[in-house]
């Protein structure tokens, strides 16, 4: 009984010193990030990341030290391996046409934006999360054609609905941006009264009155 309690507080000490120390790394990479010292940030968010695989802010911030270092061999590399072992991570392929249309290969970008598009599951996080990855490099048109086929894929035109609005309102789009609010509240009429806040205020009065 004694050797398992031993047993159970050495591992309860290892797991609360492994963890404090990571987030003490997580902090001075965040400082070195902050103040532009990518180089220090890379070295600390590639063990962050190596040691939690499946966190994907360290990954992030890691391939944001290379980009901004303008290591675009590493990044792709290190992009690439990931989507091998993550092949359901389609938002990955936005991540590694980012760092194509950074080296000015828009042609190759494009392919890589659509391609994650294309492979586009059936399924409502995978949709969102892809979006958003579109959504993050301000690609407003790929970020609206996501959330299109997510709906078709949903079989449910008004499900992203809401999304699409907010989209269509970055773009200035107003009469869309209008259809799409309205066609929210088929998912949730609860919204309504925030819709009306959210017309007065990116509305002109005479578009407003029009409702």
């Amino acid at each position: 009984m004694n050797t398992l309690k031993t047993t159970f507080l050495l591992l309860a000490f290892l797991f609360i010193s492994t963890t404090f120390y990571a987030q003490n790394e997580n902090r001075l990479a965040q400082q070195y990030f902050q103040e532009g010292e990518f180089e220090k940030a890379a070295v600390l968010y590639e063990k962050l990341y190596r040691q939690n695989q499946h966190n994907s802010y360290y990954f992030n911030r890691y391939i944001d030290c290379l980009i901004s270092l303008e290591d675009y061999d590493t990044c792709e590399k290190t992009i690439k391996k990931e989507i091998k072992k993550k092949p359901k991570e389609i938002q990955l392929f936005v991540t590694l046409g980012n760092v194509y249309q950074r080296q000015y290969q828009d042609d190759k970008a494009k392919e890589y934006y659509l391609k994650a598009i294309k492979e586009l599951p059936a399924d409502r996080f995978y949709v969102t999360k892809l979006a958003n990855a579109f959504l993050a490099l301000t690609k407003y048109d790929l970020a609206i054609e996501t959330y299109e086929k997510g709906s078709k894929l949903l079989k449910n035109k008004n499900i992203f609905a809401y999304n699409l609005a907010d989209l269509y309102r970055r773009k200035g789009d107003s009469p869309k941006m209008i259809d799409s609010y309205l066609n929210s509240l088929a998912e949730n009429p609860n919204r309504l009264n925030s819709l009306k806040t959210t017309f007065q205020r990116y509305l002109s009065e005479e578009d407003y009155d029009e409702l």
